[in-house]
């Protein structure tokens, strides 16, 4: 319902869940490897992207139409 409201009013939805957990929302990002601690961030919390599902929301971003611009420092 949210995405038909914001589509309405002319914004632009990207659902992370989508990008994350697949169009049918049958995906486990954690078995996938897109969210928590990897081998260099060990430490990470299991709900947060990682370097593998950062890029991912990126490239959903860019593909919505969102300029894609470098992290701060790089």
């Amino acid at each position: 319902m949210t995405r038909e409201v914001s589509e309405a009013h002319g914004a632009t939805w990207v659902s992370i869940y989508d990008v994350l957990n697949g169009p049918d929302h049958d995906w486990d990002p954690r078995e996938l490897g897109y969210v928590g601690p990897t081998e260099q961030h060990p430490v990470m919390f299991f709900g947060k992207p990682n370097e593998v599902g950062a890029p991912m929301i990126v490239d959903a971003l860019v593909a919505a139409g969102f300029d894609r611009v470098a992290p701060p420092g790089e």
